[in-house]
């Protein structure tokens, strides 16, 4: 099973990633999810993503190291996903804490968020209708 559906919404200019199994590697929560958007045919750089991770339960084989080097990979492609607001909806503290620390070092605060609701998240994002994007808010 793949650990995102992804869907892109080209007239929203809008990447929708859904985590789709409860326990992930590092990679896969924070790098293969970002290739497999780049890769997809309707990708475009700038439009706005929202990854909704809060099935994840577990993140394995996270450890200092590996975040550097995941960081590092990252950086070398944000001319492919460009400037358009990130959010990312995360249940757990450490998914939570991960994608502020990676806002707050990198100095992108204002394009990367981290939301604990479906709701937050969509309204950051000028998503009116959760619904409409495959998304359901239970708040």
């Amino acid at each position: 099973m793949k650990p995102y559906d992804i869907t892109i919404y080209p007239e929203k200019k809008l990447c929708v990633a859904i985590a789709r199994v409860k326990t992930m590697t590092a990679e896969e929560l924070i790098e293969s999810s970002i290739l497999a958007i780049l890769d997809h045919e309707d990708w475009q750089p700038g439009y706005r993503q929202l990854f909704d991770h809060s099935i994840v339960e577990t993140v394995t084989e996270m450890t200092y190291l590996k975040s550097i080097t995941l960081a590092e990979n990252i950086t070398a492609l944000e001319e492919r996903i460009g400037r358009g607001r990130k959010a990312h909806i995360c249940t757990s503290d450490m998914q939570y804490g991960l994608v502020r620390q990676w806002s707050l070092v990198r100095k992108i605060e204002d394009i990367v968020q981290a939301f604990r609701s479906v709701k937050e998240a969509c309204a950051w994002l000028d998503i009116d209708n959760p619904s409409d994007v495959g998304l359901f808010s239970g708040d």
